[in-house]
């Protein structure tokens, strides 16, 4: 079973506009209509992948017409999660934040980064 979340009642993410203008045009430049964002959570960090299936226990929501699937594992991870699009001089992407991760051990960010903190 999966369950259907409705963006304008209540939300496991939140994606941000430009976000969202990013993720839509990512989607119309690929091949197949029934592609969806699928964000998950790998060991202690959270990732994002395009994806044309739904899967047993998937939390789908529809962000005015974009799929966004999360597996059941993940959802508790995810929850209040911000998906924001950055273009810096530095930096280009798309940048999940406030994901409740698990702790890999160690420092400030889990010790995923390497910073030894």
């Amino acid at each position: 079973m999966t369950t259907s979340i409705d963006n304008k009642t209540e939300t496991l993410v939140t994606i941000t506009d430009e976000a969202a203008e990013q993720l839509k045009q990512i989607l119309n430049e690929e091949e197949g209509s029934n592609l969806a964002l699928r964000i998950f959570v790998q060991g202690s960090r959270a990732a994002m992948t395009l994806d044309d299936t739904e899967r047993e226990g998937d939390v789908v929501m529809d962000f005015d017409g974009m799929r966004v699937l999360v597996d059941d594992e993940s959802a508790p991870y995810l929850a209040g999660a911000i998906i924001s699009y950055q273009n810096t001089l530095m930096e280009r992407g798309f940048v999940i934040e406030n994901a409740n991760l698990p702790q890999s051990g160690g420092g400030c960010c889990g010790g995923s980064c390497g910073c030894g903190h």
